[in-house]
């Protein structure tokens, strides 16, 4: 069921603009306990707007990886930032966003889902 919903959500969202899908080899099989969505913030897809976009339509998300573990406090000690910046541990903590894929929701729910992501990622352009 989960492979369903992740195949919806890879058809209606994999051309989106601002968004990056997790690819999976073709001969790679998962359970899809997660479906993690990349957002290009640096070209103004703001995780927050499409958060409070699917709040709005009742729809709960995750940020996972939020805070990344070297800002934990049980780790933060280990941690040097002159050694290891850790760019992109810090760009998936900022702009990763995981939406539903849980046995309660129907190919229908996952339609919806993914045209609310859609409209929402939509770049913030400046007028100049």
């Amino acid at each position: 069921r989960r492979n369903r919903i992740a195949q919806i959500y890879e058809a209606e969202l994999g051309d989106a603009m601002g968004i990056r899908l997790q690819q999976l080899p073709s001969d790679v099989y998962s359970g899809r306990k997660d479906f993690a969505i990349l957002l290009d913030t640096d070209h103004g897809v703001s995780r927050e707007c499409i958060e409070d976009a699917l709040a709005e339509e009742g729809v709960e998300t995750r940020r996972y990886f939020d805070p990344p573990l070297h800002e934990q406090r049980l780790y933060r000690q280990f941690y040097e930032p002159q050694r290891e910046p850790l760019t992109e541990t810090m760009r998936a903590s900022r702009d990763v966003i995981c939406l539903p894929i849980h046995r309660g929701v129907t190919e229908r729910d996952a339609e919806r889902i993914a045209s609310v992501v859609g409209k929402a990622a939509v770049p913030v352009t400046v007028q100049a």
